[in-house]
């Protein structure tokens, strides 16, 4: 995490876009920059999903964090057997 508590691995603004939202035009080069950045980001992203639903055979991301928690949940009962026959 950086000082502004953000994770690292997100981009902040690079300086000359402060200029643009107080009312400066950013440059073509600027905006195509920033484009390409941002599509990293959403490839990043949805790689980083895929990988999520190969892990918990999930067939649809809207099913993620319900899957998910069903692992946890079984995670939890499995820890609860293990304690009651110890």
């Amino acid at each position: 995490m950086n000082v502004h508590g953000m994770n690292e691995s997100f981009h902040e603004l690079p300086p000359h876009s402060f200029d643009a939202l107080i009312g400066g035009r950013p440059s073509d080069e600027t905006i195509a920059e920033e484009n390409a950045r941002l599509r990293q980001d959403v490839q990043r992203m949805a790689e980083n999903q895929q990988e999520v639903m190969q892990l918990l055979n999930c067939k649809a991301p809207e099913r993620i964090v319900h899957d998910l928690r069903n692992v946890l949940n079984e995670l939890n009962l499995y820890r609860s057997l293990v304690e009651t026959q110890a």
